[in-house]
Protein backbone atom coordinates (compact mmCIF):
# COMPACT_ATOMS: atom_id res chain seq x y z
CA UNK A 1 0.00 0.00 0.00
CA UNK A 2 2.78 2.40 0.97
CA UNK A 3 4.65 1.56 -2.23
CA UNK A 4 1.55 2.34 -4.30
CA UNK A 5 1.09 5.67 -2.53
CA UNK A 6 4.73 6.64 -3.05
CA UNK A 7 4.47 5.92 -6.78
CA UNK A 8 1.43 8.18 -7.00
CA UNK A 9 2.96 11.01 -4.95
CA UNK A 10 6.40 10.77 -6.55
CA UNK A 11 6.21 8.98 -9.94
CA UNK A 12 9.43 7.84 -11.57
CA UNK A 13 11.10 10.51 -13.65
CA UNK A 14 12.16 9.33 -17.12
CA UNK A 15 15.97 9.27 -17.38
CA UNK A 16 15.91 11.75 -20.26
CA UNK A 17 14.20 14.34 -18.01
CA UNK A 18 16.89 13.84 -15.40
CA UNK A 19 19.48 14.13 -18.17
CA UNK A 20 18.00 17.44 -19.34
CA UNK A 21 17.94 18.69 -15.74
CA UNK A 22 21.66 18.09 -15.29
CA UNK A 23 22.46 19.70 -18.65
CA UNK A 24 20.35 22.74 -17.77
CA UNK A 25 22.12 22.96 -14.41
CA UNK A 26 25.47 22.72 -16.19
CA UNK A 27 24.55 25.60 -18.53
CA UNK A 28 23.06 27.61 -15.66
CA UNK A 29 26.58 28.05 -14.26
CA UNK A 30 27.59 29.99 -17.38
CA UNK A 31 24.41 32.06 -17.31
CA UNK A 32 25.01 33.29 -13.77
CA UNK A 33 28.75 34.05 -13.84
CA UNK A 34 30.57 37.17 -14.92
CA UNK A 35 33.02 36.92 -17.81
CA UNK A 36 35.98 37.33 -15.45
CA UNK A 37 34.76 34.56 -13.15
CA UNK A 38 34.60 32.08 -16.01
CA UNK A 39 38.37 32.32 -16.39
CA UNK A 40 39.30 32.51 -12.71
CA UNK A 41 37.14 30.15 -10.65
CA UNK A 42 38.74 26.67 -10.68
CA UNK A 43 36.69 23.69 -11.81
CA UNK A 44 37.01 22.15 -8.33
CA UNK A 45 34.95 25.03 -6.89
CA UNK A 46 31.99 24.23 -9.18
CA UNK A 47 29.52 21.37 -9.56
CA UNK A 48 30.09 21.07 -13.30
CA UNK A 49 31.87 17.71 -13.17
CA UNK A 50 29.09 16.36 -10.93
CA UNK A 51 26.50 17.17 -13.60
CA UNK A 52 28.65 15.72 -16.41
CA UNK A 53 29.17 12.47 -14.50
CA UNK A 54 25.45 12.19 -13.76
CA UNK A 55 24.67 12.63 -17.46
CA UNK A 56 27.08 9.85 -18.41
CA UNK A 57 25.61 7.59 -15.73
CA UNK A 58 22.11 8.20 -17.09
CA UNK A 59 23.28 7.33 -20.61
CA UNK A 60 24.57 3.98 -19.33
CA UNK A 61 21.39 3.27 -17.37
CA UNK A 62 19.25 3.89 -20.44
CA UNK A 63 21.54 1.75 -22.57
CA UNK A 64 21.38 -1.17 -20.14
CA UNK A 65 17.58 -1.05 -19.92
CA UNK A 66 16.94 -0.61 -23.67
CA UNK A 67 15.64 -3.60 -25.67
CA UNK A 68 18.83 -3.40 -27.73
CA UNK A 69 22.04 -1.75 -26.43
CA UNK A 70 22.72 -0.53 -29.97
CA UNK A 71 19.56 1.56 -30.32
CA UNK A 72 19.34 5.34 -29.99
CA UNK A 73 18.04 6.10 -26.50
CA UNK A 74 16.18 9.32 -25.61
CA UNK A 75 19.10 10.78 -23.63
CA UNK A 76 21.57 10.02 -26.41
CA UNK A 77 19.19 11.58 -28.91
CA UNK A 78 19.03 14.71 -26.77
CA UNK A 79 22.83 14.82 -26.52
CA UNK A 80 23.26 14.52 -30.28
CA UNK A 81 20.58 16.98 -31.35
CA UNK A 82 20.78 19.78 -28.77
CA UNK A 83 24.35 21.01 -29.33
CA UNK A 84 25.62 19.34 -26.16
CA UNK A 85 28.84 18.11 -27.78
CA UNK A 86 29.33 21.37 -29.66
CA UNK A 87 29.07 23.44 -26.48
CA UNK A 88 31.38 21.09 -24.57
CA UNK A 89 34.07 21.44 -27.23
CA UNK A 90 33.82 25.23 -27.10
CA UNK A 91 34.29 25.11 -23.33
CA UNK A 92 37.20 22.71 -23.79
CA UNK A 93 38.88 25.06 -26.27
CA UNK A 94 38.44 27.94 -23.84
CA UNK A 95 39.29 25.79 -20.79
CA UNK A 96 36.59 27.68 -18.96
CA UNK A 97 36.43 27.41 -16.01
CA UNK A 98 40.14 26.58 -15.62
CA UNK A 99 40.69 22.84 -15.36
CA UNK A 100 37.59 21.67 -17.23
CA UNK A 101 39.49 20.57 -20.34
CA UNK A 102 40.54 17.07 -19.15
CA UNK A 103 37.02 16.35 -17.94
CA UNK A 104 35.57 17.20 -21.34
CA UNK A 105 38.11 15.00 -23.10
CA UNK A 106 37.06 12.23 -20.72
CA UNK A 107 33.41 12.74 -21.72
CA UNK A 108 34.29 12.15 -25.38
CA UNK A 109 36.49 9.18 -24.49
CA UNK A 110 33.62 7.71 -22.48
CA UNK A 111 31.17 8.18 -25.34
CA UNK A 112 33.50 6.48 -27.83
CA UNK A 113 34.41 3.66 -25.47
CA UNK A 114 31.30 2.83 -23.45
CA UNK A 115 28.26 3.63 -25.55
CA UNK A 116 27.11 0.85 -27.86
CA UNK A 117 25.23 3.18 -30.17
CA UNK A 118 27.61 4.28 -32.95
CA UNK A 119 27.78 8.06 -32.59
CA UNK A 120 30.59 8.70 -35.06
CA UNK A 121 28.45 8.22 -38.20
CA UNK A 122 25.99 10.80 -36.82
CA UNK A 123 26.47 14.07 -38.72
CA UNK A 124 25.65 16.07 -35.58
CA UNK A 125 28.87 14.90 -33.95
CA UNK A 126 31.19 15.51 -36.93
CA UNK A 127 31.83 19.19 -36.21
CA UNK A 128 32.49 18.69 -32.47
CA UNK A 129 34.83 15.77 -33.18
CA UNK A 130 36.79 17.78 -35.77
CA UNK A 131 37.07 20.76 -33.46
CA UNK A 132 38.27 18.59 -30.57
CA UNK A 133 40.89 16.93 -32.78
CA UNK A 134 41.97 20.42 -33.81
CA UNK A 135 42.61 21.25 -30.13
CA UNK A 136 45.07 18.35 -30.10
CA UNK A 137 47.12 19.85 -32.93
CA UNK A 138 47.81 23.20 -31.31
CA UNK A 139 49.95 22.71 -28.20
CA UNK A 140 52.89 20.47 -27.43
CA UNK A 141 53.42 19.03 -23.94
CA UNK A 142 49.89 20.00 -22.95
CA UNK A 143 48.75 19.22 -19.38
CA UNK A 144 45.99 17.14 -20.99
CA UNK A 145 48.34 15.26 -23.31
CA UNK A 146 47.43 11.81 -21.97
CA UNK A 147 43.69 12.44 -22.41
CA UNK A 148 44.27 13.89 -25.87
CA UNK A 149 46.20 10.89 -27.18
CA UNK A 150 43.68 8.49 -25.64
CA UNK A 151 40.89 10.31 -27.46
CA UNK A 152 42.80 10.34 -30.77
CA UNK A 153 43.83 6.68 -30.61
CA UNK A 154 40.26 5.68 -29.77
CA UNK A 155 39.01 7.63 -32.79
CA UNK A 156 41.57 5.88 -34.98
CA UNK A 157 40.39 2.50 -33.69
CA UNK A 158 36.80 3.35 -34.62
CA UNK A 159 37.89 4.50 -38.09
CA UNK A 160 39.90 1.32 -38.64
CA UNK A 161 36.66 -0.66 -38.33
CA UNK A 162 34.81 1.75 -40.65
CA UNK A 163 37.42 3.41 -42.92
CA UNK A 164 34.96 5.65 -44.76
CA UNK A 165 34.70 7.72 -41.55
CA UNK A 166 38.17 9.10 -42.26
CA UNK A 167 36.51 11.66 -44.53
CA UNK A 168 35.17 13.43 -41.46
CA UNK A 169 38.72 14.60 -40.76
CA UNK A 170 39.86 15.61 -44.26
CA UNK A 171 40.03 19.06 -45.78
CA UNK A 172 37.21 19.91 -48.19
CA UNK A 173 39.83 20.87 -50.81
CA UNK A 174 40.56 17.15 -51.27
CA UNK A 175 37.82 16.15 -53.68
CA UNK A 176 36.83 13.05 -55.58
CA UNK A 177 34.10 12.31 -58.10
CA UNK A 178 32.49 9.61 -55.97
CA UNK A 179 33.11 10.85 -52.45
CA UNK A 180 33.09 14.36 -51.03
CA UNK A 181 34.67 14.62 -47.58
CA UNK A 182 33.22 16.86 -44.93
CA UNK A 183 34.11 20.52 -45.01
CA UNK A 184 36.66 21.84 -42.57
CA UNK A 185 34.07 24.36 -41.39
CA UNK A 186 34.80 23.85 -37.71
CA UNK A 187 33.49 27.15 -36.45
CA UNK A 188 30.24 27.21 -34.53
CA UNK A 189 27.43 28.42 -36.76
CA UNK A 190 24.88 28.83 -34.00
CA UNK A 191 24.24 32.08 -32.16
CA UNK A 192 25.83 30.77 -29.00
CA UNK A 193 22.51 30.75 -27.17
CA UNK A 194 20.70 27.77 -25.75
CA UNK A 195 17.14 27.91 -24.48
CA UNK A 196 16.64 27.06 -20.83
CA UNK A 197 12.96 27.34 -19.93
CA UNK A 198 12.22 31.06 -19.71
CA UNK A 199 15.82 32.23 -19.64
CA UNK A 200 18.54 32.20 -22.24
CA UNK A 201 22.00 30.87 -21.57
CA UNK A 202 24.45 33.11 -23.37
CA UNK A 203 27.70 31.46 -24.46
CA UNK A 204 28.99 34.37 -26.52
CA UNK A 205 31.66 35.19 -23.91
CA UNK A 206 32.87 31.60 -24.07
CA UNK A 207 33.02 31.83 -27.85
CA UNK A 208 35.37 34.79 -27.54
CA UNK A 209 37.64 32.80 -25.26
CA UNK A 210 37.80 29.78 -27.57
CA UNK A 211 40.47 29.34 -30.20
CA UNK A 212 40.26 31.08 -33.56
CA UNK A 213 39.46 28.03 -35.66
CA UNK A 214 40.17 29.57 -39.06
CA UNK A 215 43.61 30.81 -37.98
CA UNK A 216 44.39 27.45 -36.40
CA UNK A 217 43.50 25.58 -39.58
CA UNK A 218 45.54 27.99 -41.70
CA UNK A 219 48.59 27.23 -39.54
CA UNK A 220 48.38 23.48 -40.14
CA UNK A 221 50.83 22.03 -42.66
CA UNK A 222 48.77 18.86 -43.02
CA UNK A 223 45.06 19.06 -43.82
CA UNK A 224 44.62 15.46 -42.72
CA UNK A 225 43.50 16.51 -39.26
CA UNK A 226 44.10 13.19 -37.49
CA UNK A 227 47.59 12.91 -38.96
CA UNK A 228 48.38 16.51 -37.96
CA UNK A 229 47.29 15.74 -34.39
CA UNK A 230 49.29 12.51 -34.15
CA UNK A 231 52.44 14.12 -35.54
CA UNK A 232 52.21 16.57 -32.67
CA UNK A 233 52.88 13.78 -30.16
CA UNK A 234 55.75 11.93 -31.85
CA UNK A 235 58.39 13.92 -29.96
CA UNK A 236 56.55 13.79 -26.64
CA UNK A 237 58.70 13.38 -23.53
CA UNK A 238 56.40 10.49 -22.59
CA UNK A 239 57.84 7.53 -24.52
CA UNK A 240 54.68 5.39 -24.22
CA UNK A 241 52.52 8.24 -25.42
CA UNK A 242 54.85 8.83 -28.36
CA UNK A 243 54.66 5.11 -29.30
CA UNK A 244 50.87 5.21 -29.13
CA UNK A 245 50.88 8.16 -31.52
CA UNK A 246 53.17 6.31 -33.94
CA UNK A 247 50.99 3.19 -33.87
CA UNK A 248 47.87 5.22 -34.63
CA UNK A 249 49.66 7.10 -37.39
CA UNK A 250 50.64 3.79 -39.01
CA UNK A 251 47.06 2.60 -38.60
CA UNK A 252 45.46 5.52 -40.44
CA UNK A 253 48.24 5.45 -43.06
CA UNK A 254 47.23 1.91 -43.96
CA UNK A 255 43.52 2.59 -44.42
CA UNK A 256 42.04 1.75 -47.81
CA UNK A 257 41.08 5.31 -48.66
CA UNK A 258 42.43 7.11 -51.71
CA UNK A 259 41.35 10.48 -50.32
CA UNK A 260 43.00 9.76 -46.98
CA UNK A 261 46.23 8.73 -48.69
CA UNK A 262 46.18 11.84 -50.89
CA UNK A 263 45.69 14.13 -47.89
CA UNK A 264 48.43 12.30 -45.97
CA UNK A 265 50.99 12.63 -48.79
CA UNK A 266 50.20 16.12 -50.09
CA UNK A 267 49.49 17.71 -46.72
Amino acid sequence: MLGLLSSVVAPDVPPVQDFKHHWDSFLHYYATKQHSELKSEPIEATKLTFHLNKMLKLLMEEQSSAPSPYQLTPSMEFLLHHNVLDILVTLCQADSPPGIRPYIFNVFIFLLDKTRYAILPETSCHQPMRRLVLVCTLTKASPTESQEIKFITMLCGKIKRKPDLIHIFLDSSVKDISVTPNSFDTSRQSSGRVSRDSQTVNLVNIERLAINVKDALASLHNKHLLAAALLNYLDSADYILSCSAMESLLLISGLESDLGAQAMVTG
